[in-house]
């Protein structure tokens, strides 16, 4: 588990290495900082229902600047089911936290499986914010950059 967590920490990194242009960007940083959340909270030792409540900070910075009229479709499809696999596995795990299901009998492939079902959501917001931020900065957004100063 901590091999494969410290692989996930990389593949962020080297992400966030690849997309350096866009996060002097007001948009890419946003984008940026939601992706180091969600794979911080990934890579949490716990899976807990508050752990899982920081993704709505992500998912907020993601609307803030790819759908800030809150009008979904300029998203694209495949990040709306994306987006629509995180909110699932989210409300499937926080059902299972507020009930938890019986440890017996021969529904405990599905229960393991279902219990899981916060990380499967977390993953698909990753690959959502993966996906927008390995969008380009647009010519006009090279305005928005944010000043870089040279130390001292």
């Amino acid at each position: 588990m901590l091999v494969l967590t410290a692989a996930f920490g990389l593949i962020t990194l080297a992400i966030l290495w690849r997309a350096r242009v866009q996060l002097t960007a007001a948009r890419g940083l946003a984008l940026g900082l939601a992706l180091a959340l969600v794979a911080a909270v990934i890579g949490a030792p716990k899976n807990s229902f508050w752990n899982q409540s920081f993704a709505l900070v992500a998912v907020g910075l993601l609307l803030a600047v790819d759908a800030a009229d809150l009008r979904l479709r300029s998203l694209g499809r495949a990040d709306l089911i994306l987006l629509g696999i995180w909110l699932a596995g989210a409300v499937v795990w926080a059902a299972m936290w507020f009930v938890p299901p019986w440890k017996s009998g021969p529904l405990l492939a599905v229960i393991t499986i279902l219990e899981s079902s916060g990380l499967y959501g977390m993953l698909a917001l990753w690959l959502v914010l993966v996906r927008r931020l390995a969008i380009p900065i647009e010519a006009g957004a090279a305005s928005q950059a944010l000043p870089v100063t040279a130390p001292g």
